[in-house]
């Protein structure tokens, strides 16, 4: 059966927090690894003369940037 509808005890969901607590550093690394990616892309376009690759690995960069803004309150959390 489904879980959906369960009521979780305060416990379960600290437990839930605690486990997923560092995942934000594996995203934030991910999005690095999608910018430089978009940085590669912006490269092959120059060399090949491809605007809409230009642009379209502008929008993904400013995109990806955009995602880590609020990833932000953990590096104002830990600076104490």
């Amino acid at each position: 059966m489904s879980d959906i509808g369960k009521k979780e005890s305060p416990g379960e969901f600290a437990a839930t927090i605690d486990k997923y607590a560092n995942d934000w550093k594996m995203e934030l690394f991910a999005l690095i690894g999608f910018c430089v990616s978009g940085v590669i892309f912006i490269l092959s376009g120059i060399q090949s003369g491809d605007a809409l690759t230009i642009a379209g690995s502008t929008v993904w960069i400013a995109a990806c940037i955009i995602w880590m803004v609020p990833y932000r309150k953990y590096f104002t959390n830990s600076e104490g």
